[in-house]
């Protein structure tokens, strides 16, 4: 009994000074060796404490996932009921109006097959459905959902919509539909029907058909892999990978697009230019293979979009095959150089990291840096008030150690190139990082190379 309450305890992480206050506050009243009823003694304490002044913020967020049951423990699946249910006779219905947040996500590292699986079994089970339609019928009800799984075993294998058995697919189709959620991300869940949010009250939707944290799961997408999504009628929000096309997206305020290294389409651009009249943020994510996001989009035109205040480039090109395919690390004069006034651009971030093999490139005589300080300085940004640039440049297997040294005096000639910037009064960050070819982790990596190539006999 000791163990199942004591289970029944951690669901909730409570801080160690709360635990030492309600032992001593029974230790006068408890047999000292009595270990059992100890612990059930302090739950009882601790479920009638927060049960009064507290429940808003016990259950404020209720998360299930393959970490927090046990990634290899598959009858934890039969408790998930009991596991949000308190005790002393507090049910399920009489915590839903108190949760606002409930997230169900999972991370796949290995054994994919067998862990998806089981990951399977849980979504399917009816306790689950029981979760569900509980907490939809609660009242004020859940505002943010989140459904995602993060993949990364190098395996095709994927999780889809119609692995989800009729029950289970309509308790989550009649969770999206609540009329108090607002809030929606799903990751990675493939083969989503069309229809699913369309009668929604959701104004903040994030949808990633390719796990944004691996970029190798992104590879080989193709344009038939484009879903369609009838999107919902007050969207205000929008945060998507480019296979997922929208309808009826006009009036949406915010747009987070994400290209991954995949052959899709020019259509991508359609959505960026349906809603380009009320749009007032866009952030950009391009993970290049070849060439950077203005080549490869030479329609994209930021003085399309009147009302924008906030734009964010961030350019990823991380794997070169020769010293050809290495892009400057300053394409962003192509987008910026626009032909009517930005009036309400107020912020602008701009980022681009690129891996070189034998660099022929030389950042700090670019002349691009001259054209850019003229450019947002100039009469087409009038309300410009915070400018960030940054340029990672790496070499080729070692992405992560930093020459602070050789950034420093990087960062230090570029400002001198862009003087209008630096003494223009706008909030100007700009930050020039590389690696070196000294560095050990990639000498090392090229001795191994060698080694590997020219084996002695």
């Amino acid at each position: 009994m000791a163990q199942a309450a004591h289970k029944r305890l951690n669901i909730q992480d409570l801080h160690e000074d709360i635990l030492h206050l309600i032992f001593e506050e029974i230790s006068d009243k408890m047999v000292a060796d009595d270990d059992d009823r100890m612990t059930l003694a302090g739950c009882l304490l601790v479920s009638k404490t927060f049960r009064h002044f507290a429940l808003v913020r016990l259950f404020f967020q209720i998360i299930i996932s393959n970490r927090r049951l046990g990634a290899d423990n598959v009858a934890g699946v039969s408790l998930l009921k009991e596991i949000l249910s308190p005790p002393d006779n507090i049910d399920l219905e009489r915590l839903a109006p108190h949760v606002q947040i409930l997230s169900i996500g999972f991370v796949i590292l290995e054994d994919a097959e067998e862990k998806l699986r089981m990951c399977t079994d849980l979504l399917n089970h009816p306790d689950l459905v029981h979760v569900l339609g509980t907490l939809h019928q609660g009242i004020p009800g859940v505002s943010q959902f989140r459904f995602d799984f993060m993949q990364i075993s190098g395996t095709p294998v994927r999780f889809k919509w119609s692995d989800l058995n009729p029950a289970s697919q309509a308790a989550f189709h009649s969770f999206i539909n609540s009329p108090f959620l607002k809030d929606l991300i799903i990751t990675c869940i493939d083969k989503l029907p069309r229809d699913l949010v369309v009668s929604s009250n959701v104004k903040r939707l994030t949808l990633f058909q390719y796990s944004p944290q691996y970029t190798l799961s992104r590879q080989g997408a193709s344009e038939r892999d484009l879903i369609t999504i009838d999107s919902p009628p007050g969207l205000e929000l929008l945060v998507s990978d480019a296979s997922y096309r929208y309808n009826t997206v006009k009036g949406l305020k915010i747009l987070e697009m994400r290209f991954p290294p995949a052959d899709v389409s020019a259509d991508s651009l359609d959505l960026i230019k349906e809603c380009a009249d009320t749009l007032t943020k866009l952030i950009i994510d391009h993970t290049a293979i070849k060439e950077p996001f203005q080549k490869l989009f030479p329609s994209f035109r930021l003085d399309n979009m009147p009302k924008l205040e906030f734009f964010s480039l961030y350019e990823s090109c991380r794997s070169p095959s020769s010293s050809e395919e290495v892009i400057s690390p300053t394409p962003f004069h192509r987008i910026l150089d626009v032909s009517k006034p930005m009036a309400f651009l107020r912020k602008l971030h701009l980022t681009y990291w690129y891996v070189f093999f034998d660099d022929p490139y030389r950042v700090e005589k670019d002349p691009v840096w001259e054209q850019l300080d003229k450019l947002l300085t100039g009469r087409m940004y009038p309300s410009l008030e915070t400018v960030s640039i940054t340029v990672h440049r790496r070499p080729y297997i070692d992405w992560e150690s930093v020459d602070e040294r050789g950034s420093k005096a990087f960062t230090n000639h570029i400002r001198k190139l862009l003087p209008r910037l630096s003494s223009s009064g706008k909030a100007f960050d700009l930050k020039i990082t590389t690696g070196t070819w000294l560095n050990p982790a990639y000498a090392f990596a090229m001795l191994g190379a060698f080694a590997a190539a020219h084996p002695q006999n």
